[in-house]
């Protein structure tokens, strides 16, 4: 994704973004691609199950040190693996300049005021939830506890990615211009 662009939402099927250099607001129609990937998330997710059951059987780590070791390279192979998909999903993106119709632009506002606000919630809930489970692997070293730390790693890291504060803010900001207006 281009730095300065900052996507705001969805609206009648297109994809909307901020630009905070230009002040405009763009758009691009959805893809219907990106939704194929997520037969193969599953399916990974689905096989790892059995070897996480195993490694809890046989893989007894009595060394915090080496929990923190563990959790560290996953988590930074998370984040590595999360910032990539990141840039694939808003690589090469068609915008085009978006105008909205008074009515369509409070809709827009207000949908995208409360959803801000959720993600914001929902992100500030994951990063605790992540931590919490992180830690509940370095102390009692069961990979289960690994595993789902490693997946709201990843669903907190593509929040962050995706600039979840910056949206908030920006989505404030407009919906002060339209009340001023």
């Amino acid at each position: 994704m281009k730095k300065t662009l900052i996507s705001l939402g969805t609206f009648k099927q297109d994809d909307i973004f901020y630009d905070a250099n230009l002040k405009k607001i763009f758009s691009s129609p959805s893809n219907p691609k990106k939704l194929r990937g997520y037969s193969i998330h599953i399916a990974a997710t689905l096989l790892s199950l059995p070897m996480i059951n195993w490694l809890n059987k046989h893989f007894i780590s009595l060394q915090m040190v080496g929990n923190i070791l563990v959790a560290l390279v996953f988590c930074l192979i998370t984040l590595y693996f999360t910032e990539q998909y990141v840039i694939k999903l808003y690589d090469n993106i068609e915008v085009r300049e978006h105008f909205f119709s008074s009515l369509d632009y409070e809709e827009f506002l207000t949908q995208e005021n409360k959803n801000s606000k959720i993600v914001v919630i929902l992100w500030q809930c994951l990063i605790f939830l992540t931590v919490f489970l992180l830690l509940l692997f370095i102390i009692t070293a069961v990979f289960t506890f690994l595993f789902l730390g490693i997946l709201m790693l990843f669903a907190t890291s593509l929040l962050t990615y995706s600039n979840v504060l910056e949206r908030y803010r920006i989505i404030k900001q407009l919906n002060k211009e339209l009340s001023n207006n």
